[in-house]
């Protein structure tokens, strides 16, 4: 889990190896702040992540002066990692994590984790087209296409190519993920750890 990740090692990885470039994945608080008209802010995220030294500064520095309402999603990882994402099992969890956001008032949902965008068809269903849903993926993808363009590591041509995606789970529901990508010009292999 990225946020998870992020938020345990982060800074031990950007000190122990300052010349490398870390791109950390962590829930968007500064766009739901910064966006929010209502003031009220819902963050979906693990535990991990909520409890991590990134979360609390951040959510610190850009919403202290919001409403913020924070529910820790557990059994959604387990939901997506099993295929089961657009199941009435996953929308009816969701329900019981999005509705007391919807009644508090929120008009900006943070996505805090990485398996979260694969719930977006019953998140959008529940939440409706009032509320902005923020995804960080998209800002981090933007910086990292930044990060390979300064240091002339961009692939801009069009070969095919490879990836390899190893692991520990059944490789047949990680083919249905990778498929829900649309990429071209790929070629890709699964393998089993």
């Amino acid at each position: 889990a990225c946020n998870t990740a992020t938020s345990a090692a982060i800074e031990y990885l950007r000190n122990k190896y300052s010349s490398i470039n870390f791109v950390g994945m962590e829930p968007a608080v500064k766009p739901a702040a910064i966006n929010s008209k209502s003031g009220k802010i819902g963050i979906l995220a693990t535990q991990g992540t909520l409890e991590g030294k990134l979360f609390k500064e951040t959510s610190k520095k850009f919403a202290s002066d919001k409403d913020v309402i924070i529910r820790v999603g557990d059994g959604l990882v387990e939901l997506v990692e099993s295929g089961k994402s657009d199941t009435y099992e996953a929308e009816e969890l969701l329900k019981k994590y999005l509705i007391p956001m919807i009644e508090f008032g929120i008009d900006q949902l943070v996505l805090g984790c990485t398996h979260y965008p694969f719930l977006i068809n019953n998140i959008k269903k529940i939440v409706g087209s009032s509320i902005n849903i923020i995804d960080p993926a998209f800002p981090v993808a933007k910086r990292l296409k930044d990060l390979l363009h300064d240091g002339d590591l961009l692939n801009s041509n069009n070969e095919k190519v490879n990836y390899n995606f190893f692991s520990s789970g059944d490789i047949k529901i990680l083919k249905k993920m990778i498929s829900g990508f649309q990429l071209k010009n790929c070629n890709f292999s699964f393998n089993n750890l």
